[in-house]
């Protein structure tokens, strides 16, 4: 007897993690670069033009509410969020409730 036919699958779609963590990604970059421009600018109007922040805020989401998921993503972000905190310095307009990373600024 044969094994039964399985269906194809369809291809999947590229995950809302996957592209915050490229907006992350990009924003690391930018700190890291010797003279960021217009550090929090993006192309899209609806972000506000703080989507690398946001995207950060949107990853912890996933890490905190953990499993299998949250833990690939944290070991993907952790890198980011070291060579992130090297690059800036922290500000003092740190709001309750905010993460992190909207401490920071590369403004010497």
């Amino acid at each position: 007897m044969s094994a039964p036919q399985r269906r194809p699958r369809r291809p999947r779609r590229p995950s809302a993690v996957k592209e915050y963590l490229d907006a992350w990604t990009k924003l690391v970059h930018l700190a890291e670069s010797a003279a960021p421009t217009a550090p929090f600018e993006c192309e899209c109007p609806a972000c506000g033009g703080y989507f690398g922040l946001e995207a950060r805020h949107r990853l912890e989401a996933v890490i905190r509410r953990g499993g299998r998921r949250g833990r690939r993503v944290s070991a993907a972000v952790r890198p980011l969020d070291a060579r992130f905190e090297a690059a800036t310095v922290p500000t003092w307009s740190l709001s309750p409730g905010d993460g992190w990373w909207h401490g920071r600024s590369w403004d010497d």
